[in-house]
């Protein structure tokens, strides 16, 4: 599901002269925070985990935020997941991103790096496409390799 985060404008709602840059954040576990592993031993317990950004998708939305300025264009926040994606998506918009899209379909959960390439192109190409992807660095789990596909694509 492609959902823009309430309160943003809509794409078309903003006329662009120049570029337009999505920046990927990722929602991780605050790493400053307690948690407790699940009873399974598999994972952490996530209801009890606070999220935030990644920090190195923080520098790359602050990136963004600076080429914005510097060519006269618009810079998208975009996410994947639940409440948690919602959560750091909100700080994107109070850091100075345009708009924010978060895509949370259940279906995504789980899924391969090359699956969830293929989900942000689709939203970013839905949104009328893109002329920057930028992203922090590989994070854990997945490597950090959709982010690169789907910049490929």
């Amino acid at each position: 599901m492609f959902n823009s985060i309430p309160g943003t404008p809509q794409s078309n709602s903003r006329k662009i002269s120049g570029v337009k840059i999505f920046s990927c954040i990722k929602p991780v576990v605050d790493p400053s925070a307690r948690f407790a592993i699940n009873e399974s031993k598999t994972w952490i317990k996530t209801q009890d985990a606070t999220f935030v950004a990644s920090e190195a998708d923080n520098y790359a939305l602050e990136e963004a935020l600076r080429l914005r300025e510097k060519h006269n264009g618009e810079a998208v926040a975009i996410s994947l997941g639940g409440e948690e994606a919602a959560k750091v998506l909100r700080a994107g918009l109070a850091m100075g991103a345009d708009r924010a899209i978060q895509l949370s379909d259940t279906k995504l959960r789980g899924a391969t790096e090359f699956n969830i390439a293929e989900a942000l192109a689709r939203a970013i190409e839905k949104d009328g496409g893109a002329d920057l992807l930028d992203a922090g660095k590989l994070v854990a789990p997945a490597g950090g390799q959709h982010r690169r596909r789907a910049a490929d694509r």
